[in-house]
């Protein structure tokens, strides 16, 4: 690979967005078995690196669980998962254990997302929040572009709260098959390890 395109590889994978959003509310939704389970989303909702403490240390929290979930064709590989976890083993501490469970959601029908489609999605999809002593946080790998891409430039991942964070897949794969492109898992871990960085409070503030 040139420097050229090394060069912006890197630009691509500083090209992250950072939004605050809180809804301070109760919701009552269906959990992944079907059960009526009512949350407080709010402490899922609050601004990224806000729980930046709340994933690192054990004062609050003593596990850890990260749905991931993915639009159907778009599931990252193994590789990039059991990476992931590594990451978060060697940075976390966690008595209780990291957990990163997968879940597969029909396509949204959607060939890109503003960051009021993402926050919607979550909204929808999300079955995991905050409670007793485990902290969650969603990992969304979408089809489709980020809408606020140029001709120039494309999101490859957003961190937009303070436990969940977006990446297009999509996009990915689009520069990891190409000639003399990164591998797929690489790329994917490398943009996955960045977001989660950003929640780790890594937000440039």
């Amino acid at each position: 690979m040139t420097k050229l395109n090394y060069i912006y590889i890197i630009a691509l994978l500083t090209a992250s967005l950072f939004i605050s959003c809180s809804k301070g509310d109760t919701t009552v939704f269906n959990d992944e078995n079907g059960n009526h389970t009512e949350v407080d989303t709010s402490q899922n909702e609050k601004p990224t690196g806000s729980s930046a403490n709340d994933l690192l240390a054990e004062n609050t929290f003593t596990k850890i669980v990260v749905e991931v979930v993915y639009v159907t064709g778009f599931k990252p590989t193994t590789t990039t998962i059991n990476s992931f976890k590594s990451f978060l083993q060697n940075r976390l501490h966690k008595s209780d254990g990291i957990q990163i469970i997968q879940r597969e959601i029909p396509s949204t029908g959607m060939s890109s997302y503003s960051v009021d489609d993402i926050i919607a999605l979550e909204t929808t999809h999300r079955t995991k929040y905050n409670s007793n002593n485990e902290i969650a946080v969603l990992a969304f790998f979408l089809n489709g572009a980020y809408a606020g891409n140029t001709n120039n430039s494309s999101v490859l991942g957003i961190a937009n709260r303070n436990t969940s964070f977006v990446i297009f897949e999509e996009t990915i794969r689009e520069y990891s098959f190409g000639v003399l492109a990164p591998d797929l898992s690489v790329l994917e871990t490398t943009v996955i390890n960045h977001e989660f960085g950003h929640i780790l409070g890594l937000v440039n503030t």
